[in-house]
């Protein structure tokens, strides 16, 4: 009797961890790589590129993505978990490890981490004809700010590589931004670990200064599971866009509350050039004249609900009344105020180009158009031709801007010309200033215009 119920308990034990292992290798609804096809094992065996001498059984290399000095790996383990039940084996100094386990098929992961480096626990396995599997470990790089939604706290990631996202709470949402200084296909994805199942995350990418959030759910070719759905996003960044900020973020989602305070690793990688190059036209340069230093107290016109300027100064929407700015005989915008002095003898218009403009970038980092962050490169605009026609155009208006930055008076501004209207107005629409009430320029700015107004919204004039 006792034999009899020694063998239902040992049957019993045996059911239950291949029931187990089935579950982590993919239920339903799930994704895991397998044997056959996991990248992480299309290189050749690990003794034709390693000095170690040929091992019996299963092993398992480490390298780092960057190459240089293995670090410290003190207590890591290399675990294979198959039918079997879970195998294993310490590394040694040079990150190499083996283990005799049973034939079979086996997922590969580690039984913790170096400090300050991480991997993909989801992308290794093997089997009886691929026994020997190359670990990749990733060094986690350092970001600057505090993952705050402003140009002055978000996160800013300096370069391709492994960044660690650490959250406190569930539904927690973190910003940041990347400039690219080389033009390609940049890969955005995730590392959570899909056999837990535990925590899931949300990405997002905004149009400008984290206005205009559009969440991205491309799990193809990702590992996820029945919860956790690890992401890959790829984004196609121009030549033309070296020099702008892209703008995103990553929220965190769980069912228990006893997960955190936990993190996210996220990694940015170069995958190739871009497939085309965006053209870009040079807008006609007019002469630029020096600008006058102002009659007067330079005063915004673009009226600030909550936060005025000047109660003599109206902007479209001003529940005071309104003013139609119009091209006197030189060329240059003047401001209908009501007296009878004459269309030329109106007060010039004058933009302010460098120096602080409220809402241009956001509310703790008040900064002007001059500022670099402040992209001058504008991408399917309306135009209108030689012909008097519109088209869609891509223009760079870097140099334009310079021309005329070089030729502000003291306080920053320029008389307002239909050419630097124009630039004004592309700058507005371009970074979303005005947005359906959502725009930086509305939120921040607290500026109210209508579609054609906006490119008032770093205009005044002296009196």
């Amino acid at each position: 009797m006792k034999r009899f119920l020694a063998l239902l308990l040992t049957l019993f034990t045996a059911c239950s961890l291949c029931a187990c292992v089935e579950e982590m290798q993919g239920g339903a609804g799930s994704s895991y790589p397998s044997s056959e096809s996991s990248s992480a094992l299309e290189s050749s065996d690990l003794e034709s590129s390693s000095n170690k001498p040929a091992a019996e059984g299963f092993t398992v290399r480490l390298v780092l993505e960057e190459g240089g000095e293995m670090p410290s790996l003190k207590g890591v383990q290399a675990l294979w978990t198959g039918k079997s039940g879970v195998h294993r084996a310490s590394f040694d100094e040079d990150g190499f490890a083996s283990s005799k386990e049973p034939d079979g098929e086996y997922r590969v992961t580690l039984s913790s981490v170096p400090d300050g480096y991480t991997y993909d626990p989801n992308g290794y396995a093997v089997n009886n004809n691929r026994k020997n599997a190359t670990i990749t470990l990733y060094k986690i790089k350092e970001m600057s700010g505090e993952g705050g939604p402003y140009d002055s706290n978000c996160y800013k990631l300096p370069s391709a590589g492994t960044y660690r996202f650490n959250f406190t709470k569930a539904d927690q949402r973190l910003y940041f931004t990347f400039v690219p200084n080389k033009a390609g296909i940049y890969r955005f994805s995730t590392l959570m670990d899909a056999t837990a199942n535990e925590i899931t995350a949300s990405f997002y990418k905004h149009a400008v200064q984290f206005i205009g959030p559009q969440e991205i759910t491309d799990t193809e070719g990702a590992i996820t599971n029945t919860y956790t759905k690890n992401f890959i996003v790829d984004v196609k960044m121009s030549e033309a866009e070296l020099s702008a900020a892209h703008y995103f973020s990553l929220a965190i989602h769980s069912l228990s509350k006893t997960v955190f305070p936990t993190y996210i690793d996220l990694r940015l990688e170069r995958l190739g050039d871009h497939p085309g190059t965006e053209k870009l036209e040079q807008p006609t340069i007019p002469p630029v004249e020096y600008a006058p230093e102002g009659n007067g107290t330079f005063r915004f016109v673009g009226y600030l609900t909550g936060r005025v300027l000047d109660q003599k100064l109206v902007g479209s929407y001003d529940a005071i009344g309104t003013f139609t700015p119009y091209i006197g005989s030189d060329g240059y915008y003047r401001v209908d105020d009501g007296s009878d002095d004459g269309i030329d003898n109106n007060p010039i218009l004058y933009a302010k180009i460098r120096g602080p403009v409220a809402g241009v970038l956001d509310d703790g980092d008040i900064q002007g158009i001059n500022d670099d962050r402040v992209s001058k490169r504008f991408y399917n605009i309306t135009v209108v031709n030689a012909q008097g026609e519109k088209e869609k155009k891509n223009m760079d208006y870097t140099a334009f801007y310079n021309a005329h930055n070089a030729k502000v008076n003291s306080d920053g501004c320029i008389p307002v010309t239909k050419e630097l209207r124009d630039f004004l107005y592309y700058l507005s629409v371009c970074n979303q200033y005005f947005w359906d009430g959502n725009g930086w320029a509305e939120t921040y700015g607290g500026y109210q215009s209508d579609e054609e107004s906006q490119w008032l919204f770093a205009c005044g004039y002296y009196f």
